[in-house]
Parts: structure tokens; sequence; C-alpha cells
């Protein structure tokens, strides 16, 4: 991809802020005790509140390379909107787990691991994405 030097500048405007809104929900259910405790007041014992927050280490652990794989196979572009869409999506089915009563767990459980593979699959195709946008001598200011 040759962009001149307005439209990378834009492009990386796009991206800082893409990743910025992107990033809340990924740490509100990896690194944050909100979803512990949302886990906690539905019923979940210790060991699945804490498992909720494992999820995406564990989706990333088994599926980034897989996940990258399909990215180059099939299209990032198409794997980074499937993705968001899914994500966002099973992140509203998540919050709405306490409305399924006696499956209020197993609705949280499975929308947060769903979510969890789904924010892998964006993020596997996410990185690669980026090289057509930033150039190789912008990379370490980019990222830092």
């Amino acid at each position: 991809m040759n962009l001149t030097r307005e439209q990378e500048s834009k492009a990386q405007g796009h991206l800082i802020a893409s990743a910025c809104w992107g990033a809340l929900s990924g740490v509100m259910v990896h690194d944050s005790s909100i979803i512990i405790i949302f886990a906690t007041l539905l019923g979940a014992g210790e060991t699945i509140s804490i498992f909720t927050t494992s999820l995406q280490d564990l989706s990333i652990c088994v599926l980034m390379i897989p996940l990258a794989y399909y990215a180059e196979a099939f299209g990032k572009r198409q794997l980074i909107v499937t993705s968001t869409w899914t994500g966002a999506l099973l992140f509203l089915f998540t919050a709405a787990a306490p409305w399924f009563g006696s499956w209020a767990k197993a609705v949280l459980l499975g929308s947060l691991a769903l979510y969890a593979i789904s924010n892998c699959a964006y993020t596997a195709a996410w990185f690669p994405l980026l090289d057509g946008v930033v150039r190789e001598e912008q990379r370490g200011p980019f990222f830092g």
C-alpha cells in the first residue's frame, strides 16, 4: 500500500483512536475486577470468577497463530470488521447475562470465551494491517 505522508498521518491518527477506544472493553475484561465482581454477583464460585479474566490470555496462547494465518489467507480487513462486530455483540451479551436467570453463569462464561476469541482474531489481523500504514522506520516511535 503506497500512501502519501498526509494519508499516513491521518491513518495513524485513526489507528491510535481505534486502539484507545478498543482497549476499554479489553482492559475491563482482562485486567479488571469488574468482571470478577460481576461473576460473583451472578453466583459464580471463586474459581469461575477468576477464570473469567484468564480467557483472553488462553485464547491468545492457543489461537493467535491460526488466526493470523486465517487473516493472511482470507483478508485482514474482513477479519477485523467481523471480529469487531462480533466482539461488540458478545460484550453486550455478557452484560445481559443476569436476564438469563439460572443460565446466567453459563451465558457469562460462554460470551466471555467467544469475546476473547473475537478479540484475539482482531489482534491477529490488526498488527499485520499496520504494515501498510506505518513505515518500518516509524514503527519504534509509533508503538513507543
